[in-house]
């Protein structure tokens, strides 16, 4: 008896050890005291890109790419199996290298022009695809050989974002020191009516119906006390927001609510703008956007072709959003998600 009850208590523990990630458990304890245990899957937000053998994971953040090599013949065994390792990473580098060139830094910008606008960024990139790392590789039944290989979208180094310089890419431009005043110089003369210089055109957006008095745009406070927000989700569900390395919140005016940081780059390289999921629940348990998340409703997308990546809010969740960050400063610290389709 003694034996059965230690052998119980090692697997309770176990259980309850669980880590909460894709297809794993956590152990409870329901009110009349036995214990169960309850499943929690995560989807990730991915996209496949069919024609490169690969993917990109936008909530976990990496890419990976397949290659599939095929044995030389007239080689002995040894060496024709090396020879086609070799070729199946060589595919699959090029295969990453496809994906890469595709993915979308702002709506405007892909890797691809990056790369071809600037040197440095090429020697980058390149660089960066050479170092992918091996995350599965296997000998199939035909004699090839088969090698998933994968790279990192975030990090302060050998990472996507630090290869196309994500982090100054989001950062404000810093403002062009004002000129020296010169000695004895006279006053300009006051004109009649100040000179205003051409509105900027504000962003085109969707022509979306307003919100009813029922939309779940935000959270309400409960009965005047609420606790501060740990994140910012926007909620893009519905309206076919694309994916990209670093959007931008805008509101129905076409003003800028968020999305040029001022924060370190590094940062921004580190963590990457914002996370993608499909749920709250799932950006709750990914831990970006903290326990108490803002849950503000798009009322559409901005249309900058090719990319429509960035949502568009109401001006009065722009102000709400804001007012809360003013609080809590969630946007400073990235703490912000979209969930989407």
């Amino acid at each position: 008896m003694d034996v059965r009850r230690r052998l119980w208590s090692v697997v309770v523990i176990a259980s309850c050890a669980s880590v909460m990630l894709p297809g794993s458990g956590v152990c409870a304890r329901s009110p009349g005291g036995a214990k169960h245990r309850v499943t929690t899957t995560v989807t990730t937000v991915v996209d496949v890109v069919p024609d490169a053998s690969g993917r990109v994971d936008w909530t976990q953040g990496e890419i990976s790419a397949k290659g599939i090599g095929v044995r030389p013949k007239g080689m002995d065994e040894p060496q024709a199996r090396v020879a086609a390792r070799e070729a199946a990473i060589v595919i699959a580098e090029r295969n990453l290298t496809k994906i890469v060139h595709g993915i979308h830094i702002e709506s405007e910008t892909t890797v691809r022009q990056a790369v071809l606008e600037d040197d440095e960024i090429h020697r980058r990139v390149v660089g960066f695809i050479r170092g992918a790392r091996m995350l599965r590789e296997r000998e199939l039944q035909d004699g090839s050989y088969e090698v998933v290989m994968g790279l990192p979208m975030y990090g302060k180094r050998s990472s996507l974002a630090a290869s196309v310089n994500l982090g100054h890419r989001a950062s404000p431009s810093p403002a062009p020191p004002e000129p020296e005043a010169e000695a004895e110089s006279e006053p300009p003369a006051a004109s009649a009516e100040p000179a205003v210089g051409p509105a900027s055109p504000a962003a085109p957006v969707e022509p979306v119906a307003a919100p009813s008095a029922s939309s779940p745009t935000i959270e309400p406070a409960v009965a005047g006390i609420s606790r501060p927000f740990t994140g910012l989700l926007v909620d893009c569900r519905g309206l076919g927001i694309q994916r990209c390395m670093s959007p931008k919140i805008l509101d129905d005016s076409g003003q800028e609510v968020w999305g040029t940081v001022k924060v370190d780059p590094d940062l921004v390289n580190e963590k990457g703008i914002l996370g993608y999921y499909k749920s709250v629940e799932q950006a709750k348990a990914m831990g970006r956007v903290g326990s108490n998340p803002l849950v503000v409703k798009a009322a559409g997308k901005r249309e900058v072709r090719p990319k429509f990546a960035d949502p568009v809010v109401s001006q009065a969740d722009a102000a709400r959003i804001k007012a809360e960050d003013a609080r809590s400063s969630f946007l400073d610290r990235l703490a912000v998600g979209f969930l989407v389709d």
